[in-house]
């Protein structure tokens, strides 16, 4: 059930976010496939803690502690796209909050 869950999450924010890439002119396979595997290094974490927590009740999930997580969620892709993009620092953390909090927003909505 869990990896189902997970995957699905994947599946969800790669459909949201692969398209914000293409809006901010990326668009060539390797930059495609570097969205994909970043998605993979922090949406499969950050789903796979939430998913915990609803069995050990570890964190108290509120706004806040959402918000941070996100936040660093942010700053690892933000990083981590930089290394391999290596342009602007100020564009590709752009594209990492404008994919975050699109990918969030429309879960929310959807949820």
């Amino acid at each position: 059930m869990i990896p189902t869950k997970l995957l699905s999450s994947l599946s969800f924010t790669i459909f949201i976010e692969l398209p914000i890439s293409l809006i901010f002119g990326y668009r060539r396979k390797k930059e495609m496939l570097s969205i994909i595997l970043v998605n993979v290094i922090t949406n499969l974490p950050l789903n796979f803690l939430f998913l915990s927590n609803n069995y050990f009740d570890f964190l108290h999930i509120n706004s806040l502690t959402i918000f941070l997580i996100e936040a660093i969620v942010v700053l690892v892709e933000f990083a981590l796209l930089y290394h391999v993009f290596e342009e602007k620092p100020f564009k590709i953390f752009l594209l990492s909050i404008v994919m975050n909090i699109s990918s969030y927003c429309i879960g929310v909505f959807l949820l």
